[in-house]
């Protein structure tokens, strides 16, 4: 499996490398490719004294663009996703938390190009992101002398993050076309949850606030394709 990756990654870039040229004066580009995240939080069953909210490593997307504001800056907004993180946490008072989160980016800033050969560069960016969650909890009880149906999945309604956003990519090809491998860390503090008022007070305080300990950075890598126009 690793060897058919790395061979795969060689492949772009050879094909990168075979679009080279005279590196095209473009004010317009556009670029889509895949992401692996990670968050600090529990991932899988974990018992939990404190429940808080889930985390890990998952596969996401992004697309993305930017608009040239010289010969070696650009404007750039990108949008990116995280899979879907899930976590078990059995708490207190016989009660086990199943829980989920998928977190979208919404990042906006500024990237210097720093050329390194003709079909080499490097571009250092910053910039602000503003974090969407999609957040999902249920409570089920296990206590053998208070028997209790689970309760009802509960979607939350959390408010955006906002925060700073770096990074760096790696331009590899002089065309067109070329492929970029980047890295990205993002502080992505989100406060908790509000209550749901379909639920009565005594539900509110096991299923409708989302769990704290949201994690304040998400790390990520990518690999894209970028097409200059």
């Amino acid at each position: 499996m690793r060897i058919s990756v790395a061979m795969s990654v060689i492949a772009l870039l050879g094909l990168a490398s075979a679009a080279r040229g005279q590196p095209p004066r473009a004010a317009l580009y556009l670029e889509g490719g895949a992401t692996l995240n990670h968050q600090a939080g529990d991932s899988g069953t974990t018992s939990e004294t404190y429940v808080t909210a889930p985390g890990g490593t998952t596969f996401g997307w992004l697309v993305g663009g930017g608009v040239a504001i010289g010969k070696r800056a650009s404007v750039s907004v990108e949008f990116s996703s995280t899979g879907t993180m899930t976590a078990t946490e059995p708490s207190r008072y016989f009660t086990t938390f199943e829980e989920t989160r998928r977190d979208r980016f919404l990042i906006a800033g500024v990237r210097y190009v720093m050329p390194a050969s003709r079909v080499l560069a490097f571009e250092p960016m910053a910039g602000l992101a503003i974090t969407f969650a999609e957040a999902s909890s249920q409570a089920t009880f296990t206590d053998p002398f208070s028997p209790h149906p689970p309760n009802p999945r509960v979607t939350h309604d959390l408010n955006p993050g906002f925060g700073p956003a770096f990074g760096c990519d790696v331009r590899v090809g002089g065309g067109r076309v070329a492929v970029v491998p980047g890295v990205r860390i993002i502080r992505s503090a989100i406060s908790t949850g509000r209550y749901d008022d379909t639920y009565s007070p005594s539900d509110r305080e096991i299923s409708s606030i989302y769990p704290g300990g949201y994690p304040e950075w998400t790390t990520r890598a990518s690999v894209a394709v970028r097409v200059v126009f």
